[in-house]
């Protein structure tokens, strides 16, 4: 189904269940989801939202205001981390690359 059609919050539920990596897709309850995790070119949110992202060393690399995909695809491998604001609910969470 996940390969057929457009991924969503389904998909995203069953690749964190069999993921290996332990590291969760952002879901704020009001089903706000980044996939895929880990990423390799093209990081896609399903709402539009602010979003600041920081490297491992904490360097803030980029910060973006309404906005659904994000090109990591010129990122160095590692975990970044996430902070995304979405109705005025802030939430951290960590991305794999």
């Amino acid at each position: 189904y996940c390969c057929e059609e457009e991924w969503d919050a389904v998909c995203q539920e069953t690749f964190d269940y069999c993921s290996i990596t332990g590291i969760e897709a952002v879901s704020t309850g009001d089903d706000l989801v980044v996939y895929p995790n880990p990423v390799e070119d093209i990081l896609s949110i399903n709402k539009n939202v602010d979003i600041d992202v920081f490297n491992s060393s904490g360097g803030m690399i980029v910060s973006l205001k309404n906005v659904n995909t994000l090109d990591v695809s010129l990122w160095a491998s590692g975990v970044y981390i996430m902070h995304i604001t979405h109705n005025n609910l802030r939430v951290t969470r960590r991305v794999v690359k």
